[in-house]
Protein backbone atom coordinates (compact mmCIF):
# COMPACT_ATOMS: atom_id res chain seq x y z
CA UNK A 1 0.00 0.00 0.00
CA UNK A 2 0.92 3.38 -0.46
CA UNK A 3 -0.55 6.93 -1.09
CA UNK A 4 -1.49 9.02 -3.79
CA UNK A 5 1.14 11.85 -5.07
CA UNK A 6 1.08 14.98 -6.56
CA UNK A 7 2.82 15.96 -9.15
CA UNK A 8 3.70 19.79 -10.33
CA UNK A 9 4.96 21.47 -13.87
CA UNK A 10 6.31 24.73 -13.37
CA UNK A 11 5.45 27.94 -15.66
CA UNK A 12 7.94 30.38 -14.29
CA UNK A 13 7.07 32.75 -17.30
CA UNK A 14 3.69 33.31 -16.47
CA UNK A 15 2.48 36.34 -14.28
CA UNK A 16 0.49 35.78 -11.61
CA UNK A 17 -2.66 37.51 -12.90
CA UNK A 18 -2.83 35.04 -16.36
CA UNK A 19 -4.44 32.36 -16.50
CA UNK A 20 -2.31 29.18 -16.61
CA UNK A 21 -3.37 26.46 -19.46
CA UNK A 22 -2.97 23.38 -17.43
CA UNK A 23 -3.02 19.73 -19.34
CA UNK A 24 -6.88 18.36 -18.63
CA UNK A 25 -7.19 16.40 -15.55
CA UNK A 26 -4.49 18.90 -14.13
CA UNK A 27 -5.07 22.19 -11.12
CA UNK A 28 -3.91 25.68 -11.85
CA UNK A 29 -2.21 27.33 -8.62
CA UNK A 30 0.07 30.48 -8.79
CA UNK A 31 1.33 29.75 -12.07
CA UNK A 32 1.75 26.20 -11.66
CA UNK A 33 -0.14 22.89 -12.89
CA UNK A 34 -0.69 19.89 -10.04
CA UNK A 35 -1.73 16.71 -10.97
CA UNK A 36 -3.48 14.46 -7.73
CA UNK A 37 -3.03 10.77 -8.89
CA UNK A 38 -5.20 8.59 -7.74
CA UNK A 39 -2.99 5.44 -8.05
CA UNK A 40 -1.20 3.87 -5.08
CA UNK A 41 2.42 3.54 -5.05
CA UNK A 42 5.94 4.23 -2.97
CA UNK A 43 7.66 7.31 -2.66
CA UNK A 44 10.14 5.75 -5.87
CA UNK A 45 7.28 4.92 -7.45
CA UNK A 46 5.02 7.83 -7.23
CA UNK A 47 8.34 9.87 -8.64
CA UNK A 48 8.78 7.56 -11.93
CA UNK A 49 4.98 8.20 -12.33
CA UNK A 50 5.65 11.74 -12.38
CA UNK A 51 8.73 11.53 -14.48
CA UNK A 52 6.72 9.61 -16.92
CA UNK A 53 4.57 12.42 -17.11
CA UNK A 54 7.20 14.74 -17.87
CA UNK A 55 7.24 16.37 -14.51
CA UNK A 56 7.92 16.08 -10.86
CA UNK A 57 6.80 15.30 -7.37
CA UNK A 58 5.48 18.71 -5.99
CA UNK A 59 7.78 20.80 -3.89
CA UNK A 60 6.27 22.91 -1.26
CA UNK A 61 7.97 26.85 -1.10
CA UNK A 62 5.31 28.40 1.01
CA UNK A 63 2.58 28.28 3.43
CA UNK A 64 0.46 29.13 0.89
CA UNK A 65 1.48 26.15 -1.46
CA UNK A 66 0.87 23.75 1.59
CA UNK A 67 -2.51 25.55 2.10
CA UNK A 68 -3.60 24.90 -1.58
CA UNK A 69 -2.64 21.07 -1.09
CA UNK A 70 -4.29 20.81 1.95
CA UNK A 71 -7.66 22.56 0.51
CA UNK A 72 -7.77 20.53 -2.74
CA UNK A 73 -7.02 17.25 -1.79
CA UNK A 74 -7.59 17.60 2.27
CA UNK A 75 -5.95 15.68 4.69
CA UNK A 76 -4.89 12.63 2.47
CA UNK A 77 -1.63 11.46 2.94
CA UNK A 78 0.47 11.98 -0.36
CA UNK A 79 4.08 11.62 -1.60
CA UNK A 80 6.35 14.99 -2.18
CA UNK A 81 9.26 15.56 -3.80
CA UNK A 82 11.70 15.88 -0.28
CA UNK A 83 14.07 13.35 0.28
CA UNK A 84 17.35 13.31 2.43
CA UNK A 85 20.92 13.29 0.85
CA UNK A 86 23.45 11.63 1.82
CA UNK A 87 24.47 14.18 4.58
CA UNK A 88 20.62 13.65 6.06
CA UNK A 89 19.52 17.03 4.99
CA UNK A 90 15.89 16.82 3.51
CA UNK A 91 16.17 18.46 -0.15
CA UNK A 92 13.72 19.21 -2.42
CA UNK A 93 14.10 16.88 -5.95
CA UNK A 94 15.05 20.10 -7.64
CA UNK A 95 18.23 20.16 -4.91
CA UNK A 96 17.15 22.64 -3.08
CA UNK A 97 17.79 22.26 0.77
CA UNK A 98 14.47 22.40 2.66
CA UNK A 99 13.54 25.30 4.91
CA UNK A 100 10.17 25.69 6.73
CA UNK A 101 7.64 27.74 5.19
Amino acid sequence: TGTDSPCSLSFPGVLSRAPVACPNGWVAFQGQCYYFSVTEGNWTYSRSNCSALGTSLAGIDTQQDMDFMLRYRGHRDHWLGLQKDTNQLWRWVNGTEFNSW
